[in-house]
Order: structure tokens, then sequence, then C-alpha cells
């Protein structure tokens, strides 16, 4: 499922199951439980091999790893990685995807970020009909955020065969725009590149991941007699060490599930996602201390799991 050389847009079967993984839906618990396996044994091996590449790749360090667009792979088997940190909080899948973006913004053989507009020394030359600067300067540069493709070590156009023949894998490169096996731009490899940005960004100054402070007990009292709807509660309980002031309670519906009514919250729906507030009498909750509301939803059947994921004021809570 998961290659020691990533995945690209011929092999999206890995991102079918990271979705799996992280998005709610009907899975039975053990099902859902193995598929999160697969994801964090693939990130163990990753951050195994992260370890034994001199400049802390997620990838082998032969030269069959280094082929058009490789810079994608390296970032995806990242994802891997990040998407095993959201499942575990486990602080070393996190700082191996960033150790793997190190690569990609310049610690490497090249000293050369591979994205525009990022680092002292960038990408600015990649591969394009339409950002054609380098060979007419009334058009313009790759816009600040374009990942080039990257080292290639078959060099599969004439320009960098014959400027780099015989190069060391992570050398086969050059910012050049007729080099469009090692600097093409594409909207896939970018994708990839928004996803780890995204990540990274929410990681802050990614110091020690911080307790869970909340636990969520989440009980679904059954389906109305006909089916057409269920009766649930929720209990929050602050296990931090301080009083919370305010709360906002979230999780996700994996059907056509709707709140009708609800009472001790505000709750509102958007699509699948139901956002739950406090109101003004229970807005505390002191350490140790719980507050409950409930409601009713309709629904037309289906699978109605108990949610994978429910956030307290934006953080993670665990499931009792």
């Amino acid at each position: 499922m998961f290659d020691p050389r990533g995945f690209g847009w011929q092999s999206v079967a890995a991102l079918g199951r990271l979705d799996l993984a992280t998005v709610p839906n009907g899975l039975p618990a053990a099902e859902l439980a193995r598929v999160r396996a697969s994801v964090t044994a693939a990130a163990d091996a990753y951050l195994a091999e992260l370890r034994r590449q001199a400049y802390g790749l997620p990838m082998p360090g032969d030269a069959n790893s280094y082929f058009w667009g490789g810079n994608s792979n390296i970032i995806n088997n990242a994802v891997v990685l990040a998407t095993a940190f959201d499942l575990t909080r486990n602080p070393a899948y996190r700082d191996g995807a960033a150790q793997a973006m190190d690569y990609i913004f310049g610690r490497n053989a090249l000293n050369i970020s591979y994205v525009t507009g990022w680092g002292e020394h960038a990408a600015q030359n990649q591969h394009s009909r339409i950002f054609g600067h380098q060979l007419d300067p009334s058009l313009p540069r790759p816009p600040d955020g374009s990942l080039a493709g990257g080292a290639n070590a078959a060099l599969q156009d004439p320009f960098a065969a014959q400027l780099l023949a015989g190069c060391a894998p992570q050398f086969c490169y050059v910012d050049d725009i007729n080099s469009y096996a090692t600097n093409e731009v594409a909207i896939n490899w970018n994708s990839a590149l928004a996803w780890i940005a995204s990540f990274l960004a929410d990681q802050g100054d990614a110091g020690a991941v911080p307790a869970t402070t909340c636990s969520v007990g989440y009980t679904n009292y059954g389906a109305w007699q006909g089916g057409s709807g269920f009766t649930a509660q929720l209990t929050v309980r602050n296990t931090g060490a301080t009083a919370v002031n305010g709360w906002s309670v979230r999780f996700a519906f994996t059907g056509d599930q709707r709140v009708r009514e609800a009472w001790l919250a505000k709750v509102t729906q958007s699509g699948a996602t139901v956002t739950a507030r406090n109101e003004s009498h229970n807005a505390r909750i002191a350490p140790g201390g719980t507050v409950t509301f409930g409601f009713n939803a309709t629904t037309a059947g289906g699978a109605n799991p108990t949610p994978g994921l429910i956030t307290v004021n934006g953080a993670a809570c665990s499931l009792t």
C-alpha cells in the first residue's frame, strides 16, 4: 500500500487509505484500527529510512529513488508521517515530516530550495509554457510556491543529459526551463506541498506535544421506531489542571444525519460537521468536572458509528 518510494498520480490507493484513516466513515472499529495501524507502520518504515539517509530523507538513497517528479513523492512520504502524527500525537512522526521538508527547502547536495520564493537560493526557472521568463523576459517567472520536480538520475531530456552526464543522483538537477525532466512543475506535485505546508504551519514552534486535557463520552441511545432518527448525548470532562471558561465541541457524522434539535448547548451543523457551543449557564468546566448536552438527529439509515474524532476548543480529546 505504501511504497518505499512514495506514491503519485498513477498509484492512488495510498490516498484512499489515508482518507479512511482520518475521515469519519462507516468502517467497523476493528477495520478502522487495522487501517490506522497500516499508516503508522508505513510511517515507522519511512522514519527508519530517514535515519539511514545522510540528508534525512524518507526515501531510499539509490539512483532509482531520484526520478521525474520525485520531490512530490518525497513530500507524499512526509504526508504519511504527518498523518501518523495526527493519529497518534507521537512527536517522532511530526519531526520526521519536518526533516523531510528540510531537504525540499534547501538541505540537499545542491544547497537549493526547490520551492520558488522560499530560501536564500531557490529554483526560479521551472519548465512551463506559461511562466517562460527565462526565454522571454515579457513573460512572468513561476509564482512563489511553485515546486520543481527535482533530481532525476534518468536525465530524460536532452538538455539535462548533455549537461549532467555522469552526475551522482542527488546532483542530477538543473534550474533551467529547458530541463523538463528535472525542473517541470505540476499541480499534483504542488498539491502535496500545499498539504504539508498547512501541516507545518499548524505546528507552531513544534515544541513538546501538550498532554490531552479533555475526554469525551458519546452515547447513541439507538434508532427511533421506524428508523427515521436517533438520540445521542455527549459528556465532556476537563482532565486538565485549570478551568475551561467557554467551550466548543466539534465532530463529524458519516452519512446523512442532520441534527433536528438539541438541549444544554447551542448546536449548528454545516455539511457533516456538527458544532456545539456552551449555554450561558454551563460555560465553565472546573478541573475534573463535566458538562453534558444532547440532541435528536434525523437519518434515512445506514452506518451511524461513534465519531472517530471529537475536538473541544480545537484540541482533540480522548474518547471514553
